[in-house]
């Protein structure tokens, strides 16, 4: 998951700093962007909230929600 981040902000730091505008780079970061928040969503998200306790999860709510 880290290593798809650096990933992510790397391809968004290209695009930002690039003077042309590259459609391709930009359907990479779309693609990559999806099936990260789809991995988020269907894997990681569910692992924690099993591994941690309900008083902790609501005790974590305001940083996460930022």
């Amino acid at each position: 998951m880290l290593l798809e981040h650096v990933n992510i902000r790397a391809l968004i730091d290209k695009i930002s700093t690039s003077e042309n505008i590259d459609i391709a780079l930009m359907h990479e970061l779309a693609f990559l962007l999806e099936k990260h928040v789809r991995k988020e969503e269907r894997i990681i998200f569910p692992m924690i909230e099993k591994a941690l306790p309900e008083h902790v999860l609501q005790k974590m709510a305001p940083y996460l929600h930022e």
